[in-house]
């Protein structure tokens, strides 16, 4: 397992040229990641005669991303339709058996079929109205066959 902590601020007030403040003092650093996330896995296996049969699972939390830039209502940049990554999580799984130096398997990732709203934008040029987002991919499944040397 493992678990990430991030906390990056601006140590003094960001001022354009301009003089006019864009971000405070103390205020996140756009773009900086999630303030937490936590990695779990593990594989058990169980030999069966010549062969090694396993399960795998991976589980992954993501905390929602602190409010930066235009989501806090200080901020000359302000869009109250903006809104943070949110929270989620993130399952994968796998059901295997090595025999050999073959290593066959079926997996499914995204087993949740998580959709969080990864990124959230307006088109300004051609239509300001024009919002686009992007997600993880989609619930995934299929076999994989290795060989190993």
């Amino acid at each position: 397992g493992a678990y990430g902590y991030n906390d990056p601020k601006f140590s003094k007030d960001a001022l354009p040229p301009g003089g006019k403040k864009i971000f405070s003092k103390g205020a996140g650093i756009p773009d900086a990641g999630a303030p937490s996330s936590l990695s779990l896995s593990g594989e058990y296996t169980q030999p069966w005669g010549n062969i090694q049969t396993y399960v795998r699972a991976d589980f992954t939390h993501t905390a929602q991303w602190r409010r930066v830039a235009g989501q806090v209502s200080t901020s000359p940049l302000y869009d109250a339709r903006l809104l943070p990554i949110p929270a989620y999580n993130l399952v994968n799984a796998r059901l295997g058996a090595r025999m050999g130096k073959v290593d066959l398997s079926l997996f499914v990732q995204n087993l949740t079929n998580a959709r969080p709203s990864l990124s959230l934008f307006a088109g300004g040029y051609y239509d300001p109205q024009d919002w686009q987002t992007s997600t993880l991919r989609p619930r995934t499944y299929g076999l994989t066959v290795s060989w190993r040397q």
